[in-house]
């Protein structure tokens, strides 16, 4: 059940704070990383959504998050004040297996787990903005799959992105990713666990 509110849950407030400063602090970010972000939070900005109230759910690659913030304390001080914020928020997050893998068969159906902050079924609901985390184990592929809305990651920790049939690249700990609408992507983990914040815009879907 869904409540409508007019303050954001603390909690998610200060991890949107952080992760937006990130996405400003950036020396050189490219033009639709610049662009995509700034239209999500500001978005965020002017509208608070519904609070949900999913409940919380944990599943067996949640193992792999006290290992991952301990990669991103070893980044630069953002990422280690996103990682207390994250450890904070986790409680209240139900985590599920991607879609994509459906069958107890598929390659990571146990070593990946994502979790809705912010969009349907998230901690607050809505349909413009959809921002979520995805963790995995340690060399894990997440599949090909491709949606409509443009994305941007936060990477979190060490791990490979691919666009189509190009080459892996390795945004590093603290690097974005961006992905235009309905390209096909991927992400694979290295020799740690793997930590992402993904961020989508959904208004133009509709």
């Amino acid at each position: 059940m869904a409540v409508e509110i007019f303050e954001r849950l603390p909690t998610l407030q200060h991890l949107i704070d952080l992760l937006r400063d990130t996405f400003e602090a950036e020396v050189q970010p490219s033009e639709d990383v610049s662009r995509v972000s700034k239209t999500i939070f500001s978005a965020l900005e002017r509208k608070i959504g519904v609070v949900g109230n999913p409940e919380p759910r944990r599943l067996e690659a949640c193992s792999y998050i006290e290992s991952a913030l301990d990669t991103m304390r070893l980044g630069p001080p953002s990422l280690n004040r996103i990682a207390g914020a994250l450890l904070a928020i986790e409680p209240k997050l139900k985590w599920y297996r991607p879609t994509i893998l459906n069958r107890p068969t598929d390659d990571g159906y146990d070593s990946i787990v994502n979790a809705i902050l912010i969009g349907p079924n998230g901690l607050e609901q809505r349909d413009d903005v959809m921002i979520g985390l995805t963790i995995m184990g340690p060399q894990t592929l997440y599949p090909n799959h491709q949606h409509l809305p443009e994305e941007i990651y936060r990477v979190l920790s060490e791990g490979e992105w691919r666009q189509n049939d190009g080459p892996w690249h390795e945004p590093g700990l603290g690097g974005t990713v961006y992905n235009l609408s309905n390209i096909v992507h991927a992400f694979r983990s290295k020799s740690r666990p793997l930590c992402a914040i993904w961020c989508l815009w959904r208004a133009d879907q509709y």
